[in-house]
């Protein structure tokens, strides 16, 4: 899902940016309902780490011209679909018992700490490429 949502900013480059954190949203979803992932930190690491091979192929291969701006806005795209997966995640330890909330709480730390050291390593990847439609 995430390969085919690069794949249409590649080709038609806004829709697949404003598709993005619905792709996050629905990615956080299913890894949390049909995952049997036994930590809640390996789902948030894996849901962070397909989210940000989302964002590292959108800059590296979408399409169009990359300046200041439009890394701004994929940047703003990229927070908005991280706290959509959040909310996720949150949401569906909601309807179970397990993991116990400090787990919880510890999990969603890691995810701002990923989310800011992708955001540091990642962030003005692609600045001044172009690739036209």
């Amino acid at each position: 899902m995430v390969a085919a949502n690069v794949v249409l900013d590649q080709y038609g480059a806004p829709q697949g940016l404003l598709f993005a954190p619905l792709v996050a949203a629905l990615v956080a979803w299913l890894l949390a309902r049909f995952a049997s992932l036994p930590s809640p930190y390996l789902l948030v690491g894996c849901c962070m780490g397909l989210l940000s091979l989302q964002d590292v192929g959108f800059k590296l291969t979408g399409g169009g011209e990359h300046d200041l701006e439009g890394q701004g806005a994929m940047n703003v795209l990229f927070v908005f679909g991280a706290a959509l997966a959040a909310g996720v995640l949150l949401w569906q330890w909601g309807r179970r018992p397990t993991p116990p909330w400090p787990h919880r709480a510890g999990a969603l730390l890691v995810l701002v700490l990923l989310l800011v050291l992708h955001l540091t390593l990642f962030g003005y990847v692609g600045v001044g490429t172009s690739h036209p439609l």
